[in-house]
């Protein structure tokens, strides 16, 4: 009972959350969509095409997914691609980029008993 509660409240906002992030980002990448009230317009409208796909049923949620699946697996890929063609030049100390003493400094807890 209450604890079904706690979740379901908890998925509703994570999904409020994430509409939200995309579309900030996208409002942030395409200039052109920008006008007062974007974000409110944008996110209700992503909420009502999510809340329709779910009233739809399983079977088209589940056709949906593999949709979806091919947006994420093309994000991840566009991110590593993004490394790769990153360029190695004057970069800010504050970007370490791929490195493997980087990786080694803080891959283990750093522990020091003389620190407190």
């Amino acid at each position: 009972g209450s604890v079904g509660c706690v979740y379901y409240l908890g998925i509703t906002l994570l999904a409020v959350l994430e509409v939200l992030g995309a579309v900030e980002m996208l409002l942030y990448m395409v200039e052109e969509l920008r006008f007062p009230g974007a974000v409110r317009l944008s996110a209700t409208v992503c909420m009502l095409t999510l809340a329709g796909m779910v009233f739809l049923g399983i079977r088209f949620v589940s056709k949906m997914g593999a949709v979806f699946g091919v947006i994420v697996v093309l994000t991840i890929a566009s991110y590593y691609v993004g490394l790769c063609v990153a360029p190695w030049g004057d970069a800010p100390a504050e970007l370490t980029g791929l490195s493997v003493e980087n990786l080694r400094n803080n891959l283990k807890p750093g522990f020091d008993p003389d620190v407190s």
